[in-house]
């Protein structure tokens, strides 16, 4: 066994386990996953049996050491500067405190900069903690009955006859009444009251597989506000279960969606094509959080499918870090690093779309604004001055949020 000298003053530092943290151990299919889990700070991390075994003997009463002999003696990995730096980035994340002099390197540093600001500007949030027991008595009350029995088929019923009501009215050019004057107050408490129910479709599958909702919460992602539910304490789940709990709010989308499109056989032509294009933004709703190339449900249900929890970091720094783009490396990429090549390729895609359409809806919008003072010279101009500031602020966070995503995963081992 050896190490560097650089690690003398590590060897002999005591690590122990940060009191807040949980070890649970869950199943994904024929193997079995460590998850520390810290309750205060709201992290997980995903450990490896082998590492597991490590973060375990980080009782305060072994040096690192003593805990490199005992993984040894147990057939681990025989290099002690291999279990030094694993109990290095166990430190740098917080699982465990290090009683040394020797510097923990990994911690990363928050990023600073113009760039850095306008990333946190277009993501910022606010947590609401202490959540859980209300989620749970709304479980209770509605969420137990909507999960079992004839509910669940009523819901699905609802939600497939819905859509065919809708395709066969989209198919046949039935009119979909844009909101006008007198009834577009109705809009924002409309998408206000979906996504109340979008994010408690969350919490109440979190609570339905004996899970704890961390938090929720609201803020604004890139191009408008959200509402969100911590749904982190699924980590501890199976995969299968962190998959539904990703598409619930989806499919409550798609139940709104249904009663909405089957209401209107029932109302008026002029009040029933105005419920058609509540019905429609819900589904256009829904197509956005299935896309998985930006974090939202579908990302994170394409990560469990793929089991792959930080596959968009994973991919970018792949992409801009080792990725020569070549057509021997290209051939090569598509045959070895395929998911890597193609959602990072089309993330970058859907975020050039993304950009290009928030500058046509600035350049619309401040248009449509100054429509009365359009004789005025300065009009054109101004609106063009608007319209390539926010797109050189969206940018701006873009290239942040592209940075960030180069640098390596920490929560995963």
């Amino acid at each position: 066994m050896t190490a560097s000298k650089n690690d003398d003053g590590l060897l002999l530092g005591v690590p122990i386990r940060d009191p807040d943290a949980e070890l649970h151990w869950r199943q994904d299919g024929d193997r079995r996953k460590a998850i520390v889990k810290q309750r205060r700070h709201r992290k997980y991390f995903a450990l490896s049996a082998a590492y597991a075994k490590i973060w375990t003997l980080c009782d305060g009463r072994r040096s690192v050491s003593d805990i490199a002999e005992q993984v040894v003696h147990l057939g681990g990995p025989r290099d002690v500067q291999v279990i030094a730096d694993i109990i290095r980035h166990m430190a740098a994340t917080g699982m465990l405190r290090l009683s040394t002099a020797a510097p923990v390197t990994d911690r990363v540093e928050p990023e600073r900069g113009i760039a850095a600001t306008c990333r946190r500007i277009l993501t910022y949030r606010v947590d609401i903690e202490g959540v859980d027991s209300f989620a749970d008595s709304l479980y209770r009350l509605v969420g137990r009955r909507a999960f079992h029995g004839p509910a669940k088929f009523l819901l699905a019923g609802i939600l497939f006859a819905g859509l065919a009501v809708f395709l066969h009215a989209w198919s046949s050019g039935r009119s979909m009444a844009v909101p006008t004057n007198a009834s577009l107050w109705l809009l924002p408490p409309f998408v206000l009251t979906c996504m109340i129910l979008h994010e408690a479709a969350h919490a109440l599958a979190v609570k339905h597989f004996g899970r704890e909702v961390i938090a929720i919460g609201l803020g604004w992602f890139w191009v408008g506000p959200f509402f969100f539910v911590d749904t982190s304490d699924m980590w501890l789940a199976g995969r299968r279960e962190r998959i539904l709990v990703s598409l619930a709010g989806p499919i409550a989308d798609l139940v709104i969606a249904g009663l909405l499109a089957l209401a209107s056989l029932l109302l008026p032509p002029q009040l029933a094509s105005l419920v058609l294009f509540g019905a429609a933004i819900r589904y256009l709703t829904v197509l956005l959080c299935l896309t998985p190339f930006l974090e939202y449900d579908g990302y994170y249900a394409l990560c469990d499918l793929l089991n792959r929890p930080n596959l968009r970091r994973d991919a970018f720094s792949w992409l801009f870090d080792e990725f020569r783009p070549t057509l021997v490396a290209l051939a090569t990429a598509a045959t070895h690093r395929r998911t890597e090549l193609f959602y990072a390729l089309g993330s970058l895609l859907y975020l050039v779309f993304l950009v290009t359409m928030n500058a046509f809806a600035n350049h619309a919008f401040f248009a449509s604004l100054f429509r009365e003072d359009r004789q005025a010279w300065f009009v054109g101009p101004l609106v063009w001055v608007i319209t390539l500031s926010l797109l050189a602020f969206f940018l701006a966070g873009l290239m942040s949020d592209l940075s960030q995503l180069r640098r390596p995963a920490r929560r995963a081992y």
